[in-house]
C-alpha cells in the first residue's frame, strides 16, 4: 500500500491510499514507457468523478 496525493488540474488534489497493481520498467529492446497502474482506496465519489475525467481527457499511452 502507499499512500500519495494527486494534483488534477485546476489545482484539486486528491488524497489516497493505494495498491500498486502493475509495473512496467524501461526496457532498450521494447518501446514499453515505464509507469505504474495504481488502484485507489477509499475515494469519494467526487474525487472518483474528477479522476475519471481527467484520465478521458488524455490520450492513452499504450494499447493492449
Amino acid at each position: 500500500v502507499v499512500d500519495l496525493t494527486v494534483e488534477l488540474p485546476g489545482g484539486f488534489e486528491v488524497q489516497a491510499a493505494g495498491i500498486v497493481r502493475w509495473v512496467s520498467v524501461a526496457d532498450d529492446e521494447d518501446d514499453v514507457m515505464p509507469g505504474m497502474g495504481v488502484e485507489l482506496l477509499g475515494i469519494d465519489g467526487t474525487a472518483a468523478e474528477m479522476i475519471r475525467a481527467f484520465i478521458a481527457s488524455r490520450p492513452p499511452r499504450f494499447h493492449a
